[in-house]
């Protein structure tokens, strides 16, 4: 929401369109952070993370930052592709992976990359209360340059095993 007339009005302004289906895998927003540069632009940052038709949290994710000058973010904006088979899903691409603004989990953690063993995502996710790896992001702009905090996991999961390179995604 905006105002420009010290709160008497109010202007919705929507910056992610999730239009999240129960039926697609989905990049689906956790946690948000706004700050307000000298020259009225909306700075956000938001934790987000795939879910899959089940409901599942795949505890794949990062933080994505978004920018009033910009247009508003939808599912599209990530390129998630996929193959269904009955009711499962086989995610072929991860397109937020190149997405400009979208910073992914290991990177924020000092990895390289990472991927859950078969059976880990559920008991992972809720050990995570479905936050992600990375969560809580806080902004803060001062002088013309944006800050960037957020809350992590200390170390790598023991469910999830480092890899050089994530290539089958990109």
């Amino acid at each position: 929401m905006e105002s420009f007339d010290g709160g008497n009005t109010w202007t919705y302004k929507k910056v992610y369109d999730c239009n999240f289906e129960n039926d697609k895998p989905a990049l689906i927003a956790r946690g948000v952070a706004a700050a307000i540069d000298a020259n009225d632009a909306v700075h956000i940052a938001f934790n987000a993370i795939l879910v899959d038709n089940h409901y599942w949290y795949t505890f794949d994710g990062g933080i994505i930052y978004w920018k009033s000058t910009k247009e508003v973010l939808t599912q599209a904006s990530f390129g998630i592709e996929y193959e269904k088979t009955g009711d499962e899903f086989n995610i072929t691409k991860l397109g937020y992976l190149k997405y400009p603004n979208f910073i992914y989990h290991p990177e924020l953690l000092g990895y390289d990359y990472w991927t859950v063993w078969p059976g880990a995502t559920p008991e992972m996710a809720a050990g995570y209360n479905k936050q992600g790896t990375v969560y809580n992001p806080r902004m803060v702009v001062e002088d013309g340059k944006v800050f960037l905090s957020y809350g992590s996991i200390i170390e790598q999961p023991n469910q999830l095993d480092i890899l050089p390179s994530m290539d089958v995604f990109l």
